[in-house]
């Protein structure tokens, strides 16, 4: 092959400056055949005529090529059709190559199990060559490549395109691990490792693809095992082979090559710069159109809805043109929108052999790795005690925590995600989920522990070692101090606050006081002062809220929310352990069985079920005042629980039972008009305030606004009304 090194060397030249290769070419024929003239002086015969006449000939030449050259360029950037994609022959075209390569396709046939290994040695040497190498792939299980299965699904039977993404990101990642391999420069966020998986799915900055047979796999960045197996490099044909009359046909030209000989592709190592001229990078928004391009050529299609984009017509033009301007131009919107795999953590709804994993955004932080992404919040939508599998195989069973928006936690979260990824997370969502491993030890898993009551001192221990989340529900509670006793209340507060201090997230459900719920189950269990033992929680739970700021406790770790009916189970979960007991009756669920089961066992499944179903319809703590209302002036004040907040310096309540003793004052003729029903809020000392009509929400806005902030709802469900000033 080296005899022909010139010719090749030539090749090469005349592909870069065609231009300047002619002209060239042109003057040192004249000049030759001019000074030939000279030498043998002008005499009569053959050779000194053909001589004389070749060099004007030559000269003629020189004139039209100059004239036609620009008429030959025109016609350069004019489209050409091809009646499908020919992957073999796009592969085999890579060595032409010299400064790009880019790949759009929902999934590529360029690197399935047929063309894959070819096209993956081509284009590892490429990018050794200096070639920069940009694969754009939709992103699997997400709602573009549900849709786009969807609609092939007639023409298609059985086509899973999550499974053919897969395997292109597999063979593609393990194409990057081998150009990485050597380099110890490589950062840890995009670095490649290419070792067996721990199944933390994590790095030094972010959970790394790295390809074992048939997926890609996260492991920690220093997880070096054995080094997986280079692809097998096909043996590159020959020009005449790459470039056989087999591969053209003259009714369907191929793509263009100016070359006529391709060199061998020479064994080169690993490189950083080899590294860098290969990405793959994953899309979520259906592309518009597939793209194959090498350097100035460009073959896209527009993208069928009900066909393969390969099976439907390809067109051929330059880039150079206007319409290759545009398609080079949205290629590259898709690509800074796009995100690059190794930016992308795989992690799994179940531990199943077969599950798909997601590819999700992740951050570190604190040495904890916390996923961002729509999906994992639609899975905990769908279900609350959903459990995840980092990794693509094995890994712990892991739970999520949601970190609640707006905390300290939560910023750095976002600066760090808006170093990562360049954006910003819209307000709306989706929400950082710190995944905690899923400790069983010694909950039990196959059996149901039974206790004759609640055993107050074994739950605050497993209280004070919580690291996750704690979920209590009950109408009142004996481990918040609701009989006043001080100890009982101080136990309950020291292991909540160890509890927080350790990570977990502590809700709690209690039955609001002053309601007709709360008034059905005092009578039912024959205590006139349920309500003061319920205040009395609540009065613990504000000390305990006030205590957080000064142990350095985000506020938003503490949740209390109220509801207004009664339960049929009282729960006590605390990370993987669950207890319950029925509310039994007339008698106090801590002093009935109670029985102690593992999360996710059928008992524990219930009980978290009906924790989450009255918390999605309870209030926030926060938003509800205690207001006492006066409907006579020689009738005793009614004191109520009610949702009451201020805006601007002014005091609005929504309540039913408001209104119900309004109405009920109205018939007995206690009193007139809703203006001379006095009250009395507690945020407030001595001050009495009258009630006013209804507020016009059109009118007042920023008090509508103001309750859906706090109660993430836009409808109070009854009329609102204003405290208005009535000093006494």
């Amino acid at each position: 092959m080296a005899t022909f090194g010139w010719m090749i060397r030539l090749a090469r030249w005349y592909t870069r400056k065609p231009k300047l290769v002619g002209f060239s070419a042109l003057a040192v024929l004249i000049v030759g055949l001019a000074v030939a003239s000279v030498v043998t002086g002008f005499t009569h015969g053959f050779w000194p005529n053909l001589l004389l006449n070749a060099a004007g000939d030559m000269l003629g030449g020189m004139v039209i090529l100059l004239m036609i050259e620009p008429i030959v360029s025109r016609a350069a950037v004019q489209i050409r059709q091809h009646p499908h994609l020919d992957f073999r022959l796009f592969a085999q075209r890579i060595p032409l190559a010299d400064r790009e390569i880019l790949v759009l396709d929902t999934y590529s046939g360029l690197f399935d199990a047929v063309n894959g290994p070819r096209a993956a040695a081509y284009l590892r040497d490429a990018a050794r060559r200096g070639v920069k190498i940009k694969i754009l792939l939709m992103s699997p299980a997400t709602d573009a490549s549900r849709l786009r299965e969807a609609q092939l699904a007639t023409a298609n039977p059985g086509l899973q395109i999550d499974a053919l993404l897969h395997d292109n990101i597999a063979l593609l990642s393990r194409l990057e691990n081998e150009l990485r391999a050597g380099d110890e420069s490589a950062d840890g966020e995009s670095d490649y490792s290419a070792g067996p998986a721990r199944g933390s799915g994590e790095t030094a900055e972010t959970g790394q693809y790295v390809v074992v047979p048939g997926y890609a796999q996260a492991v920690d960045e220093d997880s070096l095992g054995e080094q997986l197996p280079l692809l097998s490099a096909p043996a590159v044909p020959s020009a005449a082979t790459a470039l056989g009359a087999d591969a053209t046909n003259a009714a369907n030209p191929p793509i263009p090559v100016q070359r006529t000989e391709v060199p061998a592709v020479a064994a080169t190592v690993a490189t950083p710069v080899a590294a860098g001229n290969f990405e793959l990078r994953l899309y979520a928004a259906a592309a518009p159109f597939t793209l194959y391009a090498r350097d100035e050529t460009l073959l896209f299609a527009l993208l069928p809805a009900y066909q393969q984009a390969h099976d439907a017509p390809q067109l051929e033009i330059s880039r150079g043109s206007q319409t290759g301007s545009q398609i080079t131009e949205t290629f590259n919107e898709l690509w800074r929108e796009a995100r690059p795999v190794s930016r992308l953590a795989p992690i799994r709804l179940s531990d199943d052999a077969d599950a798909r994993p997601m590819l999700v955004r992740n951050v570190i932080v604190n040495a904890n790795s916390y996923y961002v992404s729509n999906r994992i919040d639609a899975a905990l939508e769908a279900r609350p005690d959903q459990h995840f599998w980092p990794g693509l195989s094995g890994g712990e069973e892991s739970e999520a925590e949601v970190v609640p928006p707006g905390s300290a936690l939560g910023d750095q979260l976002e600066f760090a995600y808006r170093r990562k990824y360049g954006r910003v997370l819209p307000p709306a969502g989706p929400r950082f989920v710190l995944m905690r491993p899923a400790r069983h030890g010694a909950v039990p898993k196959d059996r149901t522990v039974e206790f004759d009551r609640l055993p107050l001192g074994q739950i605050l221990g497993w209280l004070a070692e919580a690291r996750r989340s704690v979920r209590i529900l009950d109408t009142s509670s004996i481990l918040i101090g609701q009989d006043g006793d001080e100890a009982e209340a101080q136990a309950f507060v020291a292991a909540a606050l160890a509890a927080l201090g350790n990570g977990a997230t502590v809700r709690i459900l209690l039955l609001a006081p002053t309601t007709s719920a709360a008034l059905e189950r005092a009578q039912e269990i024959r205590d006139p002062r349920f309500n003061l033992k319920v205040e009395r929680n609540i009065e613990r739970l504000r000390f305990l809220g006030a205590q957080l700021p000064g142990h350095g406790i985000e506020p938003e770790r503490l949740q209390v929310r109220l509801y207004d009916q009664l339960p049929v189970i009282s729960v006590h979960q605390i990370d993987d352990r669950v207890m319950a007991g029925f509310l039994p009756y007339r008698r106090r669920s801590s002093l009935t069985s109670q029985y102690e089961s593992q999360r996710h066992s059928d008992l524990g499944e219930f009980a978290v079920d009906q924790f989450q179903r009255l918390w999605d319809r309870a209030r926030p703590l926060s938003g509800l005042r205690y207001l006492t209302v006066w409907t006579s002036p020689t009738l005793p004040g009614t004191r109520l629980l009610i949702r009451a907040w201020r805006v601007r310096r002014v005091w609005y309540v929504a309540s039913e039972r408001v209104e119900d003793l309004m109405a009920q004052a109205q018939r007995t003729g206690a009193a007139g008009s809703g203006q001379q029903v006095r009250a009395a809020i507690e945020e407030v000392v001595q001050s009495v305030f009258r009630l006013s009509d209804p507020v016009d929400e059109a009118t007042h806005r920023e008090v509508w606004d103001e309750f859906a902030r706090i109660y993430s709802s836009s409808d109070p469900g009854v009329p609102v009304r204003a405290l208005l000033a009535d000093v006494i």
